[in-house]
């Protein structure tokens, strides 16, 4: 759903009113509102949510399933918003009109531009001018009384203030989205999306098998897949750019406002083409691949680390003839068509193990363990179909070679592992 197809911020808010007060009266009142002006507010987001939100009686007016879901994130949105505001910590009491006098146009425009930071491309995603957005932006930062944004020679640049708002901006129209979904859900539209932030060593295989099943379920549900670095997803999660992030987990010291579920340790195995030289041999080590060229991830990436570490933990030195490939699909093509080396999870080569195509050699690196799971933003409520995914996964997880059973648990930010 569209930033522009969305309810009228205001009018979510009339929404929240009623269904606390049961009381179009009552709303009117805390909103210095007439009533048919409510009214009215609750008929256009019925309009747009195609659902009715309460049920009339004389005894008051009551929300329906579907405004109780819908109210619930609208409460997320208005909290995401005053968070932002006073910046990191729970939103102050003195933050609570605050919150409520911002506009959707001054949110949705704050996102647009922290997307794109081009003028005209956030007017054309907003189907407005550029003119419109600049004034858009001064009444927010008038109402704020801090600078969002700078315009430099260069390019617009956001504050730290204006980063903050931003990017809860994003979130608070995150909830509202999901909510919209979640009334559609109510009504039997199982649709929604699933954004999800996948680095290398599950999107192999075991992403895609949850996938696979959850489609099953949701078949209408449109689902985005982001690849990429840790820093580049765990950007995009603190975002709301996407909903959640699968792979290793590296721990939440530096980034508080995210938590980590633990799914599953794996290690790193050694990888060679089928009928390589050192393929079945016995009592196979690693000192014995001296002699061998390496396919080794950048300097500075976790897996790169525990290469170097494997070698030097064992007292030899680090190989010499490496070929340094940060992308899966290359490094799979070289290992078939040559007599290279590397260490990889054996999740990520399981279909060319499958087929005939790779095989791990049989030497033991315990010391490569890695702690593989979901990262997502502390406070995060996941809608039906999300929460089905991460069922889905896990049970990927549990199917999957060298799952540890005994992994599966909750990891905050107090006690997760750093790899």
């Amino acid at each position: 759903m569209k930033t522009t197809d969305l309810p009228n911020l205001r009018h979510l808010r009339a929404v929240a009113l009623v269904a606390r007060y049961h009381s179009v009266n009552g709303a009117a009142d805390m909103l210095r509102l007439s009533q048919p002006a409510v009214s009215l507010a609750i008929r256009q987001v019925e309009e747009r949510c195609g659902s009715t939100l309460f049920n009339r009686y004389k005894t008051g007016t009551y929300p329906t399933p579907a405004a109780e879901a819908l109210v619930n994130r609208i409460d997320r949105c208005f909290n995401e918003l005053g968070r932002g505001i006073v910046g990191r910590g729970e939103a102050r009491e003195d933050t609570a009109d605050l919150k409520y006098r911002l506009s959707f146009a001054q949110i949705a425009t704050v996102a647009a531009l922290f997307d794109l930071l081009d003028w005209p491309a956030a007017a054309a995603q907003l189907e407005i001018s550029p003119q419109s957005v600049k004034r858009t932006l001064r009444s927010l930062e008038l109402l704020l009384g801090s600078a969002i944004l700078m315009s430099l020679p260069s390019g617009v640049v956001f504050t730290d203030q204006g980063k903050r708002v931003a990017r809860a901006a994003k979130l608070a129209i995150r909830e509202i989205q999901i909510g919209m979904e979640e009334v559609a859900q109510i009504r039997g539209e199982f649709s929604g999306t699933l954004r999800i932030g996948a680095m290398p060593l599950p999107r192999a295989q075991m992403v895609p098998e949850a996938l696979t099943r959850l489609i099953d379920i949701y078949p209408a549900l449109h689902i985005h897949v982001r690849e990429g670095s840790h820093e580049y997803l765990l950007d995009l999660l603190r975002n709301g750019d996407i909903d959640m992030m699968v792979g290793a987990l590296r721990g939440t010291e530096s980034v508080p406002e995210i938590s980590e579920t633990l799914l599953m340790r794996c290690h790193l195995s050694v990888i060679a083409r089928e009928g390589h030289p050192l393929q079945g041999k016995s009592d196979l080590t690693l000192a014995d691949t001296s002699a061998c060229q390496w396919i080794v991830n950048t300097p500075g990436s976790p897996s790169r680390t525990l290469f170097d570490e494997a070698f030097t933990t064992r007292g030899l030195p680090l190989p010499e003839r490496l070929l340094e490939i940060g992308t899966l699909g290359v490094i799979r093509g070289l290992l078939m068509r040559g007599d290279q080396l590397t260490m990889l999870s054996r999740h990520q080569v399981q279909f060319e193990e499958e087929v005939g195509k790779l095989a791990v050699l049989d030497i033991d690196l315990p010391e490569t363990e890695r702690p593989i799971g979901v990262s997502t933003r502390i406070g995060w409520q996941p809608s039906r179909p999300q929460s089905e995914f991460m069922r889905q996964l896990e049970l990927a997880c549990a199917a999957a070679p060298e799952h540890d059973t005994n992994a599966l648990r909750l990891v905050h930010s107090s006690g997760a592992t750093s790899t």
